[in-house]
């Protein structure tokens, strides 16, 4: 199984045909038969939007892409970037500073985001047509992003789940 390290919305391009193509292999790893992880001593990409497990001690798995993956699937539903989100859960909650990702990787702090993230959606673009798939989304995003890995699902259920909100009607 290969680790991508560094999944965000720089290294994904469209084909002509509008399919989305992940690039930038030079930091990805390669997890051995029958290994859940791998330990890397180079952590590469941003710390604002690691896995907290690869933030803090560099154990990376296919639930550290999920999620990255699902930074970005947030980063595209709130047409804000990660940075931004965080910016914005810092002015809008009673918590104060939140000036380093560590601050930011326990359950609570991701419910609050989940909570101004659902706030600012209802407010912006959640349209009758499109509520349900919305929903669902942030929903999955939600799953993504649970602090610990074994809660998040596998990169396999992450695209049947998207197959699903895709068909979904209102």
């Amino acid at each position: 199984m290969i680790i991508h390290r560094d999944i965000k919305a720089g290294h994904i391009f469209l084909d002509q045909d509008y399919v989305a193509k992940l690039s930038e292999f030079r930091t990805s790893v390669q997890i051995p038969l029958g290994k859940t992880h791998v330990d890397v001593e180079v952590i590469t990409a941003t710390h604002v939007d690691l896995a907290p497990e690869y933030a803090i001690s560099g154990r990376t798995s296919e639930k550290s892409d999920v999620h990255s993956f699902g930074v970005l699937l947030c980063e595209i539903l709130a047409g804000k970037s990660w940075h931004s989100l965080r910016a914005w859960l810092k002015e809008n909650s009673n918590k104060g500073s939140t000036s380093s990702y560590k601050e930011l990787d326990n359950e609570l702090e991701f419910r609050q985001l989940a909570n101004l993230f659902k706030t600012y959606l209802e407010a912006n673009v959640l349209e009758e047509e499109n509520k349900k798939q919305v929903v669902e989304c942030a929903k999955l995003i939600e799953r993504c992003l649970k602090t610990i890995p074994d809660d998040r699902p596998i990169m396999t259920e992450v695209a049947q789940s998207l197959r699903l909100i895709k068909s979904l009607k209102y």
